[in-house]
């Protein structure tokens, strides 16, 4: 409720940790909040969690709003609570993500270091969709330096890829 109530003296807050918790989706140990990488994940077996996911392309924050929904003006002076807040581009109306109280408190919970993989897997899915639709309506670029990001979600790792000029070099470590 706290977001409900600070949105609009906590904007930028606000969005930067909903723009790290998505990250911590895919790997626990990011702290990436200028970025929200276009995770990507794969699984064959659909009993188990999948156990890597892939970035190479990302949105900045800055192309990216939250809004929360407002009563139309003949309501003004009645009692309204909103139960959602949505993160869209700034220079378009699609794709929406619409996270109400429960989306929201899962994503609490994914900064504050619960294990995802015990969460409800709806969030990880409608954060997943929302990620594939930006970078199909064109929002995302390539990571810089040709990078290629491949988070260990078991182990909270990540290994970097970079492609410059035809050659590879990698990096390892935590976020």
């Amino acid at each position: 409720m706290e977001i409900f109530t600070s949105f609009d003296s906590q904007k930028k807050k606000i969005k930067e940790r909903l723009v790290r918790s998505i990250n911590k989706l895919f790997l626990p140990s990011s702290d990436d909040k200028k970025q929200l990488h276009i995770w990507t994940t794969y699984r064959y077996d659909l009993s188990q969690e999948a156990a890597v996911a892939i970035s190479s392309k990302s949105v900045d924050s800055s192309e990216l709003e939250i809004k929360m929904p407002r009563p139309a003006d003949w309501l003004q002076g009645m009692e309204y609570m909103p139960n959602h807040i949505i993160l869209k581009p700034k220079n378009g109306e699609l794709p929406v993500l619409t996270l109400d109280a429960d989306f929201l408190r899962t994503l609490d919970a994914v900064e504050n270091g619960y294990p995802v993989g015990l969460l409800a897997p709806q969030y990880e899915q409608a954060a997943a969709m929302f990620l594939q639709q930006l970078d199909n309506y064109g929002y995302a670029e390539e990571n810089d330096d040709g990078e290629i990001i491949l988070a260990s979600r078991t182990n909270s790792s990540k290994k970097t890829v970079l492609i410059q000029d035809g050659k590879y070099d990698f990096e390892e470590g935590e976020e």
